[in-house]
């Protein structure tokens, strides 16, 4: 249960940042309500992504 509870504030966190990231690269051809609205996880996915690609890159950068 509390596993459930996790996954779906971490999901309505990183739902929104996932959402414009999106819409940056495919502005043209949708609205950020309509990316908004597809699926959540996908979303979250692409924050997610992008903020461990940040820390790797900071990381990295840091170190040398």
């Amino acid at each position: 249960m509390f596993e459930v509870i996790i996954e779906t504030i971490i999901v309505l966190i990183f739902r929104y940042p996932g959402a414009l990231i999106r819409w940056v690269f495919i502005r043209k051809k949708r609205t950020f309500k309509s990316i908004l609205e597809d699926d959540p996880y996908v979303n979250a996915i692409v924050s997610l992504l992008l903020i461990a690609a940040i820390i790797i890159i900071i990381r990295y950068l840091i170190n040398n």
